[in-house]
């Protein structure tokens, strides 16, 4: 209830509350995961998430949540081994992809950025975000046609990305100065 009023002590302390009378609730670790990442606290999720994961090592969610919270730790190797094996039987494909394109992203290694970010288009082909970052990634690579279109496309599903404006209007001047 907390968690939906963006209140995360108190949803912290409910979920902790809970795991006290009932230690082996998955999900409750998972949730008060979600609400320390909320608040930066990445360690604390990880704990929640491997402890979520000693109960159920194929919790699907557990490790895609455990793969946000090392991503957002900018451990990138840990959440591309979270999302690899998400990858394998999850049906959270879409968004699993478009982390590990981020996770590649973060790693500089580009061209397997824009392979999730595509792979993830395949699924969800109004998956407005995953336009924006194939078309950052494209940015950086200096393609910046394609960077452009993936912005383009962004903006139509969701207008109100407005750092995907800022991008475009840069690869758009970017283009400009490789035209001249």
């Amino acid at each position: 209830m907390y968690y939906a009023y963006n209140d995360m002590d108190r949803a912290i302390a409910d979920y902790t509350a809970t795991l006290r009378a009932n230690p082996e609730y998955v999900d409750a670790y998972i949730n008060r995961g979600i609400a320390y990442v909320s608040k930066s606290d990445f360690d604390r999720a990880i704990a929640d998430y491997d402890a979520a994961l000693r109960i159920n090592s194929n919790h699907e969610d557990a490790r895609y949540n455990r793969g946000i919270a090392y991503m957002r730790k900018n451990d990138f190797d840990k959440a591309l081994a979270d999302y690899d094996i998400t990858l394998k039987g999850g049906t959270n494909r879409a968004k699993a992809y478009y982390n590990r394109g981020i996770a590649y992203y973060g790693k500089n290694e580009f061209d397997k950025a824009l392979a999730d970010f595509s792979e993830a288009l395949k699924i969800d082909a109004e998956f407005a975000e995953s336009y924006a970052n194939r078309g950052t990634t494209y940015y950086v690579k200096k393609e910046f046609d394609k960077a452009i279109a993936d912005y383009d496309v962004a903006l139509k599903l969701n207008p109100n990305l407005t750092q995907v404006k800022q991008h475009r209007e840069k690869a758009l001047a970017e283009q400009a100065k490789t035209v001249r």
